[in-house]
């Protein structure tokens, strides 16, 4: 099940899961968790999790730049790992391989070079973007810049290279 409940300003959603256990004589449980958490839970569990017809998720202005982000991203040019290059897991998200490596790929001369190592997948790339944006203006998230979050190279969106083995 869904509800939207509001808080503060804004509103909430959270989701009620029925977990069906595996083993033989436990019962199902119940846990409701706000539906922003969800995918972090998804992520986690690593089983399949079905999600009935008719439930939506309500997404937030967030979630819509990270769509638009990822959507921008697939476009820009590609990077292609070396070799002998080996990657680790995400700094961000401890969980996903790196997808991501900053590149200077723009015309913009505020954007500089980012020498780091790729340390990040996509997703947590876009979440730290988006964090460091001006809230009450969404609408020039895309065409404005950030800072690397290790070395704090500056860069901006087309700057953002999905990485190639």
């Amino acid at each position: 099940t869904h509800h939207i409940s509001v808080d503060g300003e804004g509103t909430v959603q959270y989701v009620t899961i029925e977990v069906k256990t595996i083993r033989p004589g436990l019962p199902s449980f119940f846990i409701r968790c706000n539906a922003l958490d969800f995918n972090d839970l998804k992520n986690k569990i690593g089983r399949p999790i079905r999600i009935l017809e008719g439930i939506t998720f309500h997404k937030t202005r967030t979630d819509h730049f990270l769509e638009v982000f990822r959507e921008t991203v697939e476009k820009n040019p590609t990077y292609t790992l070396q070799a002998n290059q080996e990657l680790d897991t995400c700094i961000g998200c401890m969980l996903m391989e790196p997808q991501v490596k900053l590149v200077k790929s723009c015309n913009n001369s505020q954007c500089t070079i980012c020498y780091c190592r790729p340390l990040w997948c996509l997703d947590c790339m876009a979440k730290w973007y988006a964090s460091r944006q001006d809230q009450d203006r969404p609408e020039t998230w895309l065409s404005s810049t950030c800072t690397c979050p290790v070395c704090r190279s500056v860069f901006c969106v087309l700057d953002v290279c999905l990485i190639i083995k």
